[in-house]
């Protein structure tokens, strides 16, 4: 007995003290990464690649196309709400085709001016009028809608008291406005942009705020844009930026259709990652136009930017019509990311969270940075492996990329399909990883690391470049070709002007020779 009580009280200690130093170790682990500590670290680093980005911007400006004058009109200046009259509030709802709304510092709707078109801003101005409260304006069934309208119109208005230095953009920073679906009677997928603007009059005793309301960007959520439409401060990540729309509702200039004579055009498809760029023409469907105008030494070839935020391979399917109306002779695909979360979570599902109790004993283990980060070698046996990434991707996402690609042949076009890249983790100092990896962002079923993305990440690049093999499509090796971090991702997937540059140098390299074949074989 006194055998058993010995080997139970030392196994006891053994527990104690190995509870003790892995206490120590996850609290140094989670202290030496701290997201404040890497950010002093990335911020430097991440404020050049800024810097170099808004020059760029400047430096082109005037010569860069400009939107039509009417379309750029209508996007809100909130500053010209200040000192103006009921009647010149409500032409300016007119002008910008939106519902400005005077609140009180609590959110409290004082007084209301919507424009008289379009259609679903006249139903908004309706629903305004049925509502006291700024909560009030959003989905009914989302009530946490509502408050977080509010917290940013409390954010804001804190912001406005006490104005804070510009800081480098991190994965997560927040806009000038916040984009929300608000079901109207005719317009069940209606989605808004929510712009704040606090002010003080002089003589005034309080604060004003005006809360300006517009259509957004998109048609409907990630399923294509407005035509004609036009913002500022479009993209967070870039000092300065600005997007706008052609008739057809794609970020570039007019597209003539039927395509003229002697035209070789490219289409652009993919996500975020394709139509990224602080303006129309600092997007890598245009630089690769540029360089080819110049290989070329003319400018019939046209490269149009048909991405479009959220785009997901698989939705891709069914939005893919509008770019084949526009005639293309070659078509890029670059696009990964988008279809991550529902690929990853169904691997997981597959695998490490086939019975209940793994999965309650992984939720728990992979919620510590020591056991995740430091010992990833032990760690990594029981996560998905790329062949489980591999298998998934066959599955879920190649029968999508096929029809595209077969849609495209049909039609006697090329079809290409780039490799995905992220940043190069493995040479990248190890602050720089741990800033990388604190930043990565993808809602899945348990919480996973950047490690995991990027392996199914390099799954998705092989099975590519095996697809256009089987499929006599061209395969461009972008992720091959780009290397670094913080100077050239602005986090896990987007990228600051110096990688979308390298990004289109690829493409442009990869393809002018096949390009050449292929003007050359149109001729005959």
């Amino acid at each position: 007995m006194n055998r058993v009580a010995k080997l139970i009280f030392w196994a006891a200690v053994l527990l104690f003290w190995v509870s003790v130093v892995f206490m120590i170790c996850e609290h140094w682990e989670r202290a030496r990464t701290h997201h404040n500590k890497l950010f002093d670290y990335a911020s430097p680093i991440i404020s050049e690649a800024e810097r170099q980005d808004k020059i760029l911007f400047e430096e082109t400006r005037n010569t860069s196309p400009r939107p039509p004058a009417e379309i750029e009109a209508k996007y809100p200046v909130p500053e010209a709400l200040e000192n103006t009259s009921q009647a010149g509030l409500q032409a300016l709802a007119e002008q910008w085709e939106g519902l400005i709304l005077h609140c009180d510092m609590e959110g409290g709707i004082l007084n209301r001016y919507g424009a008289s078109h379009p259609e679903m801003t006249v139903q908004l101005a309706r629903k305004a009028n049925e509502v006291p409260h700024l909560s009030q304006m959003t989905d009914r069934e989302h009530p946490e809608y509502g408050a977080d309208v509010l917290s940013r119109f409390h954010l804001a208005v804190d912001e406005w008291r006490h104005p804070k230095p510009p800081q480098p953009h991190v994965y997560g920073s927040l806009g000038p406005y916040i984009d929300y679906v608000i079901p109207l009677p005719d317009f069940p997928d209606a989605g808004f942009r929510f712009m704040f603007h606090p002010f003080q009059k002089p003589g005034m005793a309080s604060p004003e705020v005006f809360v300006i309301l517009i259509p957004w960007r998109w048609r409907a959520f990630v399923g294509g844009y407005r035509p004609d439409y036009y913002e500022t401060d479009a993209y967070p990540q870039y000092p300065k930026s600005e997007f706008w729309t052609n008739s057809r509702g794609f970020r570039d200039e007019e597209v003539t259709v039927p395509k003229p004579p002697g035209v070789y055009r490219i289409v652009c498809i993919g996500g975020s990652t394709t139509v990224e760029g602080p303006r129309n023409d600092l997007t890598y469907p245009k630089i690769l136009q540029q360089l080819l105008r110049d290989h070329f030494n003319t400018n019939a070839i046209e490269v149009i930017n048909c991405g479009v935020d959220g785009g997901s391979i698989r939705g891709q399917v069914f939005q893919y019509d509008e770019c084949l109306a526009l005639e293309p002779d070659l078509v890029i695909h670059y696009n990964y990311v988008n279809d991550t979360g529902d690929l990853m979570n169904s691997v997981l599902k597959k695998t490490v969270l086939r019975s209940e109790w793994r999965k309650n004993i992984l939720d728990v283990l992979v919620k510590s940075q020591f056991l995740t980060r430091r010992l990833r070698r032990l760690w990594s046996p029981m996560m998905p492996t790329k062949t489980n990434y591999r298998e998934e991707i066959e599955a879920m996402l190649m029968p999508s990329l096929k029809e595209l690609c077969e849609r495209t042949q049909a039609r006697g076009a090329r079809f290409a399909l780039s490799s995905f890249a992220y940043p190069d983790i493995a040479s990248l100092p190890e602050k720089e990883k741990y800033w990388f990896r604190n930043i990565f962002a993808i809602p899945l079923a348990i919480q996973m690391q950047l490690d995991d993305y990027i392996l199914s990440a390099d799954a998705f690049n092989e099975a590519a470049r095996a697809f256009c093999e089987r499929e006599g499509a061209y395969y461009i090796p972008v992720s091959e070709g780009i290397k670094g971090g913080a100077n050239i991702f602005t986090d896990t997937c987007h990228m600051h002007m110096s990688g979308i540059q390298q990004k289109a140098r690829i493409m442009f390299e990869c393809l002018k020779e096949k390009i050449a074949r292929h003007r050359a074989e149109k001729e005959q």
